[in-house]
């Protein structure tokens, strides 16, 4: 069998073990016609060609959306990726036009307000990338529109359901006609007695989750699986930085959290907690989230990405995703924005290292930073420390 592994985790496992059910026609799904959108029901392998035994070419996540290019035939759906034929096997593929979407007039406008720290995403499920996060107790406004448990907002960008209270909803009234005075009257609808009165239905019980204790953020890009155990599906990746609600409950090495109102679990390597509980900057948090992106990488000296960087190459970097444009080299960062003391320092801010200022680093929350560290170790997370401190700067 076939294992695809994504940042040292293997994430094809259970899409890979039910391919090889649909390759012996245990499994059926939903006819494909060309030209059709179909919207990928879990994580599932791309393959060359209309069989288990071909190679691999790709994973769709769940709620990717594809075009068929013909007619599904024995449990196969053929589409283009990357601009060449592939196929998916069916069974793991519905017609986009089935996905759940309700939406309300246009003429309503909805207040709401964050219940937690949420992840706002670019599109409506776990497969969009995370534009922002949006602190707990912020009011936001809503389109109306909602999809796969998630509500839109006005600006287009998505957040889960499950995670606000709607406050208000302001709607444009529609003006009732007056009756004129030759109009017959309007006979009044009779009272129904209390035993042929209609029942109300019997509330659902609601879901009953463990406490949150604390938030973390994702020092790497991180699955989110259904389980603690080996049994487990992978529902997606979330990019690094994110910040997830965590129980603080760690069972075979994956801690478990809180996310999109089910209880979920992640790889505790990959997490640090948040010390800093209010709201961050959207630019100090994708600040953040750009060095962190870039673990792993290697340090040269001179480097400035996208493969390989040196300390200053790799924060002028992080700053300039935030579009933010500081100097280049380390001492002419010193002199930049505000001094910051280290008891004061906050996610976003410059940190500088060894008499002289000859290192410089992100602070990334909870004591830690990211920096291009040297050949051997690259870019990394370290204590802010773990080298000679000489200041902070901030500068968003």
């Amino acid at each position: 069998m076939i294992t695809l592994v994504r940042g040292g985790r293997a994430v094809g496992g259970a899409a890979a073990l039910a391919l090889g059910l649909t390759g012996m026609g245990l499994v059926v799904g939903p006819a494909a016609v060309a030209d059709s959108v179909m919207t990928a029901t879990t994580t599932v392998n791309v393959r060359a060609g209309a069989s288990t035994g071909t190679p691999v070419v790709g994973v769709l996540q769940p709620g990717t959306s594809v075009t068929a290019t013909g007619p599904s035939m024995n449990g196969w759906t053929k589409i283009t990726f990357n601009g060449r034929a592939a196929y998916v096997s069916t069974a793991y593929l519905r017609s986009a036009a089935s996905t759940t979407a309700t939406t309300l007039s246009s003429s309503t406008s909805t207040t709401a307000t964050t219940l937690e720290a949420v992840n706002v995403r670019t599109g409506p499920d776990l497969a969009s990338s995370v534009w922002t996060v949006f602190p707990k107790g912020k009011t936001i406004t809503v389109t109306g529109v909602t999809q796969n448990g998630y509500h839109q907002l006005t600006d287009g960008h998505w957040v889960s359901s499950a995670w606000i209270t709607v406050v208000s909803t302001l709607a444009i009234p529609v003006a009732t006609p007056t009756p004129s005075p030759t109009a017959a009257p309007t006979t009044a609808t009779p009272t129904p007695s209390p035993t042929t009165a209609a029942k109300a239905p019997t509330p659902t019980a609601p879901v009953v989750l463990p406490p949150v204790t604390g938030q973390v953020r994702a020092t790497a890009a991180l699955m989110i699986r259904t389980t603690s155990g080996s049994d487990f599906v992978n529902l997606g990746d979330v990019p690094a930085g994110t910040i997830l609600n965590v129980t603080g409950v760690v069972t075979n090495g994956v801690a478990q959290i809180v996310y999109e109102g089910a209880v979920r679990w992640v790889n505790a390597r990959y997490i640090v907690p948040v010390t800093t509980v209010g709201p961050v900057s959207n630019s100090a948090s994708i600040i953040v989230s750009f060095g962190l992106s870039q673990v792993g990488k290697a340090y040269v000296w001179g480097g400035n990405g996208p493969n390989a960087y040196d300390c200053s190459g790799l924060t002028v970097a992080a700053y300039k995703a935030a579009g933010i444009s500081i100097p280049r080299t380390t001492y002419s960062q010193w002199t930049v924005g505000t001094p910051v003391s280290l008891a004061n320092l906050q996610p976003g801010d410059l940190v500088f290292y060894y008499s002289g200022i000859s290192h410089v680093g992100i602070y990334i929350g909870n004591g830690r930073i990211v920096h291009a560290a040297n050949p051997t170790s690259g870019v990394t997370t370290a204590s802010v420390t773990s080298m000679p401190f000489q200041g902070g700067r901030r500068v968003v």
